[in-house]
């Protein structure tokens, strides 16, 4: 907190994409679902085509990227803190990112979904 400016500033920022994304996101939808293309970087768990396609994966992807960023950023840019803390506290960072994961939820995870309809349910009573 000797730095509040930087918090400020990396908090601005990010509502800003945030909200910026969700304006194209609701655009997309009522334009009847085009999603404008992303820039996202490339992630083996959003490989299923529904997260490039479809407005509401889309966005839940891009929002979970910006917040993953962010929180990476902010990490990155902490100052003060010998090379044991900074690996403490980029390791639990990483297991806050790894946890919000869209793929980790059935909500937000086509490939579940759709696995789900194909066995009727069965899959999510088997886990």
């Amino acid at each position: 907190m000797s730095h509040p400016e930087k918090l400020w500033s990396a908090q601005v920022d990010y509502w800003g994409k945030a909200v910026q994304n969700a304006i194209e996101a609701q655009e997309a939808l009522m334009a009847g679902g085009e999603v404008v293309e992303d820039d996202t970087p490339s992630d083996p768990r959003f490989k299923n085509p529904l997260w490039q396609t479809h407005p509401y994966f889309n966005f839940v992807k891009q929002q979970y990227q910006l917040g993953a960023k962010t929180i990476e950023d902010a990490v990155a840019n902490l100052d003060d803190l010998d090379p044991r803390d900074r690996q403490r506290v980029e390791f639990f960072a990483r297991q806050v990112i790894e946890l919000m994961a869209p793929t980790n939820y059935l909500a937000t995870n086509p490939d579940a979904l759709e696995r789900a309809v194909e066995t009727e349910g069965e899959s999510l009573v088997k886990g």
